[in-house]
């Protein structure tokens, strides 16, 4: 005799299949206790593919759409938001229209802190939980995991923290999309400098997100400012890569800083540097292509923790066979499809970092326990 499963699958549905999406799906894909149900593609060049061929794996029967209002008919017990950045009111829009169905979001591009974005938006999202029952996360590594939840456990060996700080450094050679170039690669440094396409999102949402998340977390209320320096640096050498070519003088390392001050003190600091070649990495002994440096001053102890992702530990690769997937994007997967039982079983509401504590529960909702 067969024993059956303890467990109903979870229907998840993903919009955007890009990177980060592609490897959500990958990852539901493989995970029993998920069932793939439908996708959105903002790219017409993916509406009628498999969503499995889409990704690299077998037909799943699910076809990729482009078409809104279809993708909403499919039901679903949560929808996985991994598109582009919100460069308008689509997705709070989107997420707020869901919500309000039932249907539970999780979000890899917003929603990390949205007491951050003011009282109208909160309280707008707040309420959509509330009418549809339903409840709402933002997550991924960088925002949502690096400094809100890895960096702040960190912050347990001090009984008075000084400042916390997480620096990121990330090889951007194997990515493709769009992304590339809204980041700024490739672009005129002195235009970069004087406002990118993206200066809307660096001010407002992610990082300043997470500083915001953080300081409530370790301090009990936000900061009283963030500040953001962006800095965009020239290639000194031709550079090939596999969605554009670099040329010497443009663009080839961004680094974003953002700093939490209470008063006049920097309490927060996180600061990210994209990269394109090995040596242009920020400090010395990276040791993958996704590397981060975690930093707590404080009292009676302070603490220093490099952190590198990998695809294999103990085989030291960075990549899975035939797989180009990078670390991060499988980190902020694995991320979101933990946080699938979790906030389908959470009360209504937005969800914050503290309801997670450690990994499982894609293994304790198999088991049939309570998430």
């Amino acid at each position: 005799m067969t024993n059956k499963p303890s467990f109903k699958p979870l229907r998840v549905a993903v919009v955007g299949p890009g990177g980060i999406g592609g490897a959500c799906i990958k990852e539901i894909l493989r995970e029993p206790a998920l069932d793939l149900v439908a996708v959105l593609a903002f790219n017409p060049a993916s509406a009628g593919k498999d969503a499995g061929e889409l990704v690299g794996k077998p037909s799943t029967g699910i076809t990729v759409t482009n078409d809104v209002e279809s993708f909403l008919a499919v039901p679903a017990d949560c929808v996985v938001y991994a598109g582009a950045p919100p460069f308008d009111t689509f997705m709070e829009d989107l997420a707020v229209r869901l919500l309000e169905s039932g249907c539970n979001v999780i979000s890899s591009t917003g929603f990390f802190f949205p007491p951050a974005q003011g009282e109208e938006s909160l309280r707008r999202l707040e309420d959509a939980c509330r009418r549809g029952n339903a409840s709402l996360h933002g997550t991924g590594e960088n925002p949502g995991f690096m400094l809100e939840r890895l960096a702040v456990t960190a912050s347990a060996v001090a009984n008075t923290i000084e400042r916390i700080s997480v620096e990121e450094a990330v090889d951007c050679s194997r990515i493709v999309g769009e992304a590339m170039k809204q980041f700024g690669f490739g672009r005129d440094p002195a235009e970069m400098q004087a406002g990118g396409p993206l200066d809307p999102v660096w001010r407002k949402y992610l990082f300043v997100e997470s500083v915001h998340q953080t300081g409530v977390q370790l301090f009990g209320e936000r900061p009283d400012r963030v500040e953001h320096k962006p800095s965009y640096h020239p290639a000194q050498e031709t550079i090939e890569l596999p969605i554009m070519t670099i040329e010497p003088g443009q663009v080839g390392i961004i680094n974003h800083r953002f700093v939490g001050f209470y008063g006049d003190d920097p309490k927060i600091s996180l600061e990210v540097t994209w990269y394109l070649r090995r040596q242009d990495a920020p400090f010395d002994n990276i040791g993958s292509s996704d590397h981060w440096r975690i930093e707590i001053e404080g009292k009676p102890t302070s603490i220093r923790i490099d952190a590198a992702a990998l695809a294999s530990v103990d085989r030291n690769s960075e990549l899975h066979e035939g797989d180009p997937t990078i670390p991060s994007y499988y980190i902020t997967a694995a991320l979101i499809t933990q946080a699938i039982p979790v906030v389908c079983a959470a009360p209504a509401g937005i969800v914050y970092p503290q309801f997670f504590s450690h990994g499982g529960t894609l293994q304790k909702f198999r088991n049939g326990q309570s998430s």
